[in-house]
């Protein structure tokens, strides 16, 4: 329901003003302000090079590659042979699963980035995919000479001596990626691996152990630890890691099986076959009681179907299987509205809003639940932070005006309605709010020409 575009004449800001706000958002790391900005500033000034390079590496970095490929290959497109943008597209098409077309990339904008190590080091990688292990290595070795504390690079390059059989050299960049990064277990397990390939289990084992410090169910680790533990003669803590990891294999296929009934169901669904999609959720409860996903699924089925009992009680025990989670708080919400649980309705909303306070969804229910309980004050206040979030909902300002004008105070509700319609001139029920408000302030012919254009949107209007 979001994302209206705003009418050209209400853009009151430049693109380098909303650049500016990007700047400081991505400052501050707050990567969903930083990407709306810098989407308004396209808006504003579409063949902005510099706005969509910007914006494409936010979305790199948020692993959001496809809008990323979008906005630099218009960049690119806007400003070709342009090195860094280049590079960054690069980088898109590798993360995309294109190694071949970013090798391409890479081989033009690399050799005019001399000190770019970043760019050698996914230069390498995007080689590497491609079958290219020698020239991926004398690009890691590029990258390491440019930043010689460049973590990722010496783990690259360790896996590609190994791979070319030089192990000796392989250990000792493995040595050196995890002395520079010492919070990641890839690192120490890799480097595991290696002294364990070398015969020092000892090493392994303590580097290893590491790596399961940081991650206790890193699997790969668990293994060589146990296998390590054994050539050691310690038997009894080798068989408890190696069945760790078997109960870690039984484990895994359960949640694979359970994925598959989820998806079953959800065709089913798509193919009106309820029965079969209820049984598929079923089976998937059956093999893993604490789903929450699977007793959200049946859940939402009774919903759809009527069952408004059966619906509660799922969603419920998808809330008590995963308390953490926002959306089965939202969707349990919606089934206790929906039998006037108001009160109840708000406190999973609120709960929902407190687990991720970028759910649009829940705070537009709550300010519904709470206008449904006559607690204006505090709907117009969850509308009035929404539309601070999202300056271009129009859902949000039309929802306010409607709080405003059931309280009484059409006078307050006709500017939030006209912002709404502003942002979204086809929005049928913001026109007929709108015109209810301009009626009760004696406006009776702006009313009455916006009631026609509502009833012109949607002829199921209600004549008044």
């Amino acid at each position: 329901m979001l994302g209206a575009a705003t009418h050209p004449a209400l853009i009151a800001q430049t693109a380098a003003e909303f650049g500016r706000q990007a700047e400081a958002a991505v400052k501050a790391k707050d990567w969903t302000a930083a990407i709306e900005l810098y989407q308004k500033a396209v808006e504003v000034d579409p063949k902005n090079v510099g706005v969509r390079f910007n914006l494409g590496t936010i979305l790199l970095t948020q692993l959001k590659v496809k809008d990323a490929l979008a906005e630099l290959r218009t960049a690119d497109q806007l400003r070709p042979a342009d090195p860094a943008i280049e590079c960054a597209l690069g980088r898109a098409l590798l993360q995309n699963g294109q190694p071949t077309d970013a090798t391409t990339l890479f081989g033009k904008c690399v050799p005019k980035r001399s000190n770019d190590a970043e760019s050698r080091y996914y230069f390498g990688i995007a080689l590497g995919q491609a079958g290219r292990p020698k020239e991926a290595a004398a690009q890691f070795r590029q990258s390491i000479a440019l930043q010689p504390d460049f973590g990722p690079a010496h783990q690259s390059l360790a896996i590609a001596l190994r791979r070319a059989g030089d192990d000796t050299g392989a250990l000792a960049e493995f040595r050196a990626a995890a002395k520079l990064m010492p919070d990641n277990p890839i690192a120490w397990c890799d480097l595991g691996l290696a002294l364990k390939s070398s015969g020092d289990n000892k090493g392994a084992i303590d580097a290893l152990r590491r790596a399961l410090a940081l991650k206790p169910d890193y699997e790969r680790a668990q293994y060589a630890l146990g296998v390590a533990l054994k050539k050691e003669g310690q038997n009894e803590a080798a068989a408890a890691e190696l069945q760790s990891v078997s109960k870690q294999h039984r484990e895994r296929a359960i949640r694979d099986q359970v994925q598959k009934l989820l998806l079953d169901g959800a065709n089913f669904e798509k193919q009106d076959k309820r029965e079969q999609a209820k049984a598929a959720y079923e089976q998937a409860i059956h093999l893993m009681p604490d789903s929450a996903a699977a007793h959200m699924a049946l859940g939402i089925l009774y919903a759809r179907g009527g069952d408004t009992t059966q619906s509660a009680e799922q969603l419920r025990q998808a809330t008590l299987s995963d308390p953490d989670a926002a959306d089965p708080h939202y969707n349990y919400a919606l089934v206790l509205a929906g039998t006037g649980q108001f009160e109840a309705a708000a406190k999973e909303l609120a709960e929902a809003i407190s687990i991720d306070p970028d759910h649009t969804d829940a705070r537009m229910q709550l300010g519904l639940v709470l206008m449904q309980e006559r607690s204006y004050d505090q709907a117009a206040s969850v509308y009035r932070d929404l539309i601070k979030r999202h300056p271009r909902s129009a859902e949000a300002y039309n929802n306010l005006g409607l709080v405003l004008l059931q309280s009484g105070d059409a006078a307050e509700a006709k500017e939030p309605l006209r912002q709404s319609v502003a942002l979204k001139p086809d929005y049928a029920a913001a026109h007929y709010n709108l015109a209810l408000a301009l009626h009760q302030l004696g406006e009776n012919a702006q009313a009455q020409s916006e009631m026609d254009l509502a009833r012109k949107l949607d002829p199921n209007i209600p004549k008044q």
